[in-house]
């Protein structure tokens, strides 16, 4: 008779996630509102070591596992126990506004609304010619919800911010300071209106009006250092006075800042909070290969002890249609090697997309934009809207250089990638055929059927077993901001890493 059980054995939790577990269990206990950064690096286990942080809570502890986006969320609270709550920062700002506004309702078109009620008032929309003038309307809109997320309502930050997301498009015929004027009339109008609210009033509103909901003994803060000023600013809202925040991320990982995300998170709440710092080293993604070379930049990240050695091997560029398959990544630091690339894959029958319907539609806008006809007249737009666009940037004052940096490479970017996505056609083709060809290669997919090609901050959150890294398109030891990227894109691989290499290098 066989008397062995079936039971899954234990799992063996590290040092560093036991030291963690320990740690938030003495803050629970001493309700003195101690609180803990976890600098969990890529590939370290953050989210079990979340959910069995809390399945150790004492009875009776009220905890609040706050998620990146609702997908995370939801993964979070199967895993968690039934008392225990988890939410998006924009679902927890929403039951705060309700709270003060119970017949509050959500309309996406808030923004939209108002915004082109400020511009009645300003004259630049006249009702005999409001279609031509619609777009300008959506881009006040957007502008100022990207103003309500970052809490950037002073002009210089809002100039900046505008400009670096690229908000005000062609905005030749309504300056850069007038425009960031109609963006705060739109956000002080919104806030009059009681009976809407659109998404980024579920965050703003409440720390705006310093409305908060402290009911909880326990706030952990999933992928902090992708979140913006207002959403950390609500987080920390939602603990009580003597509870306990958790800050839980990878400041090596924080590459968002242009979009809005406060790329100073981490450190910045390090210190407002006066958190104890956990680390999170050891990565259970990478082999020890990888990880090898990652510490080059992020020198405290470990291999698991039962990592596989993997392996990291260069090759030419040329090389690649003949090794990549479906399920590899190629990633670069900019979209216009990935265009050529993901051509040269589908060419030679190798199934092929670009990660980011996104990155698609502003590339299809562009060409839109360019009121051209044929491929041959757009090349020509493309120069001179380059060098529009780069003298536009030269006159704007921003706060490092390494955002002018970033924000010059994405605009060249954006050409290049015009540029390699047009080989093949003749200059006399119609414009609607690279459109077509650009709505056919962008996708949000992500099958294991196909080789993703996909810029490193389209490929954050996501692994595989081998990775093309296309060396030549990467920044390294230009700044900080380069080498977290570098760093992002070195951790995505499994197994293998392969380091491509081109005449350019």
């Amino acid at each position: 008779m066989n008397n062995r059980t079936n039971k899954t054995p234990a799992r063996v939790w590290s040092p560093f996630q036991n030291a963690v577990f320990a740690g938030i269990d003495a803050a629970v206990k001493a309700k003195e509102g101690d609180n803990l950064t976890v600098l969990a690096r890529a590939g370290s286990g953050k989210t079990s070591t979340i959910i069995e942080a809390i399945n150790r809570l004492p009875r009776g502890v009220k905890a609040l596992a706050v998620a990146f986006n609702k997908s995370i969320a939801v993964e979070l609270k199967e895993k968690m126990p039934g008392s225990q709550e988890s939410a998006t920062l924009h679902s927890a700002g929403f039951k705060i506004v309700r709270r003060e506004y119970p017949k509050i309702r959500v309309d996406k078109d808030k923004a939209f609304d108002h915004a082109e009620n400020v511009l009645r008032a300003a004259g630049r929309v006249d009702p005999r010619t409001f279609k031509p003038k619609r777009s300008e309307v959506f881009k006040v809109a957007k502008a100022s919800q990207v103003a309500r997320e970052t809490l950037s309502l002073n002009p210089r930050d809002l100039q900046e911010l505008v400009f670096k997301l690229d908000l005000n498009r062609n905005g030749e015929d309504f300056p850069l300071e007038k425009f960031c004027e109609a963006v705060i009339a739109t956000v002080d109008s919104m806030l009059t209106d009681t009976k809407r609210l659109d998404f980024s009033d579920m965050v703003f509103l409440p720390v705006h009006h310093g409305w908060k909901l402290p009911i909880y003994d326990l706030v952990i803060v999933d992928e902090a250092q992708d979140m913006n000023k207002a959403q950390l600013s609500l987080a920390q809202s939602l603990a009580k006075p003597n509870g306990t925040i958790v800050i839980v991320g990878d400041d090596m990982q924080a590459i968002y800042g242009f979009r809005g995300a406060d790329s100073g998170a981490i450190g910045r709440m390090t210190a407002e909070l006066g958190a104890q710092v956990y680390p999170l080293s050891v990565s259970y993604r990478c082999p020890q290969a990888v990880i090898k070379l990652a510490q080059t930049v992020c020198p405290d990240i470990q291999p698991s002890p039962s990592a596989i050695e993997g392996s990291i091997r260069g090759i030419d560029i040329s090389q690649v249609v003949k090794q990549a398959g479906p399920g590899d990544f190629i990633l670069s630091r900019t979209n216009a090697p990935l265009a050529s690339m993901c051509l040269s894959l589908l060419s030679h029958g190798i199934p092929a997309i670009i990660a980011g319907r996104d990155i698609g539609a502003r590339l299809a806008n562009t060409v839109e934009r360019s009121k051209t006809r044929t491929i041959g007249e757009l090349l020509y737009w493309t120069e001179d809207y380059q060098e529009a666009e780069l003298l536009k940037l030269s006159s704007l004052n921003f706060r490092s250089e390494e955002a002018r940096e970033s924000k010059e490479q994405e605009i060249r970017d954006l050409v290049n990638c015009l540029h390699a996505l047009a080989d093949g056609f003749r200059p006399s083709e119609p414009v609607s055929s690279l459109v077509d060809r650009i709505e056919s290669l962008f996708s949000d997919a992500d099958p294991m059927t196909k080789v993703i090609c996909s810029t490193v901050h389209k490929a954050k959150g996501r692994e595989r077993d081998r990775v093309f890294m296309l060396d030549n398109t990467f920044r390294k030891n230009a700044n900080k901001e380069e080498a977290r990227i570098w760093y992002v894109a070195v951790t995505r691989a499994k197994r293998e890493l392969v380091r491509v290499s081109s005449p350019k290098s």
